[in-house]
């Protein structure tokens, strides 16, 4: 016990300190969709221009899709083969418009 929490602080100590820490890195996909699923929704709710709005919704829906992904042995055949093809299309469209995300 002493040394898990032992861990969190340091973990703590290096998100601080570089803005991630080594357990991160460990499960980097959870972390990713962790952070960037709530970050898209935050910028399509600030935002005005429905064309936007538009695009984040289907690069969100594209990584909320890749995150079930993590599960893949609830989700049958089909459902995987979709949620597949859902985060192909918004990790594509997240490329295609990496640059312009700043608003």
């Amino acid at each position: 016990m002493f040394q898990s929490i032992k861990d969190h602080i340091r973990f703590c100590q290096q998100r601080i300190t570089r803005g991630w820490a080594d357990e991160d890195q460990w499960g980097f996909s959870e972390w990713f969709f962790e952070t960037i699923i709530p970050m898209l929704k935050k910028m399509n709710s600030d935002h005005s221009r429905v064309a936007w709005r538009k695009i984040l919704d289907q690069m969100i829906e594209g990584f909320e899709a890749g995150q079930s992904l993590l599960t893949w042995w609830n989700l049958s055949e089909e459902q995987e083969e979709a949620a597949v093809k859902k985060f192909d299309k918004g990790m594509k469209l997240f490329h295609k418009k990496f640059f312009q995300l700043w608003d």
